[in-house]
C-alpha cells in the first residue's frame, strides 16, 4: 500500500502543477503552517488548511476531491482536477511499472537524515564500524539520486539542492 500512495502523490503533485499552484500550496505527508494538507489518519485521511475546519476523508478519493476544493476555492477547476485525478488512476497499472518520484524523495530524504546520525556515531569508540555503513548509504543515495535524475529531472534539481 505504501508504494500505491506515492504513485497517488505523484498524479496530485502533476495536476497542481498543471493547474499552475506552487508547490507549497499544498502538503501530502505532514501538517504544515499556510498549506492545505492531505494526511494519513487512523480513520482514513485528514485534509486541513485553506481556511476551513479539519476534516477526516474515509478514503483517499474523497480525501483529493477535498483537497482539491481547498486549493482551487472554484468548484469548476475543483471538478476538472478531480476528473483528472479519476481518469489519470485508470494509468496507475502502466505508471506503477517506473520509480514514484514521490517514493524516490522520501527513500532519499531517509537515507539523508539515516547519514546524519551515522556521521555522528562515526565520531565516536566504536567509529570505522559507521563509517563503513555511512560508506554504504552514500553508495545507496547516489542511486536513488540518479534513478531520481533519470525520472524526473526538475524534482532531481529541488530535492539536490535541499540534501547538500
Amino acid at each position: 500500500m505504501d508504494e500505491l500512495r506515492w504513485y497517488l502523490y505523484d498524479l496530485v503533485r502533476e495536476i497542481m502543477e498543471k493547474h499552475g499552484i506552487e508547490e507549497t500550496a499544498c502538503s501530502l505527508e505532514a501538517v504544515r503552517e499556510g498549506a492545505v494538507c492531505l494526511i494519513p489518519s487512523d480513520h482514513g485521511f485528514l485534509v486541513s488548511g485553506g481556511g476551513d475546519e479539519d476534516s477526516e476523508q474515509e478514503d483517499f478519493y474523497r480525501g483529493c476531491r477535498e483537497l482539491f476544493l481547498r486549493i482551487f476555492k472554484d468548484d469548476e477547476t475543483a471538478e476538472t482536477a478531480m476528473q483528472e485525478f479519476l481518469t489519470r488512476t485508470l494509468d496507475l497499472p502502466v505508471i506503477m511499472e517506473g520509480p514514484s518520484v514521490s517514493g524516490l524523495e522520501a527513500r532519499i530524504r531517509k537515507c539523508q537524515e539515516e547519514m546524519e546520525a551515522l556521521e555522528k556515531k562515526a565520531l565516536g569508540p566504536d567509529g570505522q564500524k559507521w563509517k563503513a555503513k555511512l560508506n554504504l548509504d552514500r553508495i545507496y543515495l547516489e542511486g536513488l539520486l540518479k534513478n531520481l535524475k533519470d525520472t524526473d529531472k526538475k524534482r532531481y534539481e529541488k530535492i539536490k539542492t535541499e540534501i547538500i
